[in-house]
């Protein structure tokens, strides 16, 4: 005899067993755990990973360009006069540290 055939006061199993019940309560309390907890912190390491690549990328950037001017500067504008290029390019960070040191903010205690 299958379990269909059985009537439903005699079935071996009740409609909602504590197996269900467990199962449903296991369910609700690993989606709080998530929403809670999991999520922000996945957030927060995408953030961060995002951030790192984005620095990374930008440093080598600013390292190619400064290598690359100094080369166009050196072999097209002023040939065998590598000391202007120097100074061209130093003077051209120098001045983006003093805007960036100028639009510095100082602590409030």
């Amino acid at each position: 005899m299958s379990q269909s055939e059985f009537p439903k006061s005699l079935s071996p199993l009740p409609e909602s067993s504590w197996q269900d019940r467990f199962a449903d309560k296991l369910e609700e309390l690993l989606k709080t755990v998530d929403s809670k907890a999991l999520r922000p912190m996945k957030l927060i390491v995408s953030i961060v990973v995002y951030g790192i690549l984005i620095m990374t990328s930008l440093i080598l950037t600013c390292a190619l360009l400064s290598i690359s001017g100094l080369r166009i500067i050196d072999v097209y504008l002023v040939p065998s006069q590598v000391w202007i290029g120097y100074l061209a390019i130093g003077g051209i960070f120098t001045l983006l540290g003093l805007l960036i040191w100028s639009k510095r903010t100082y602590p409030t205690n």
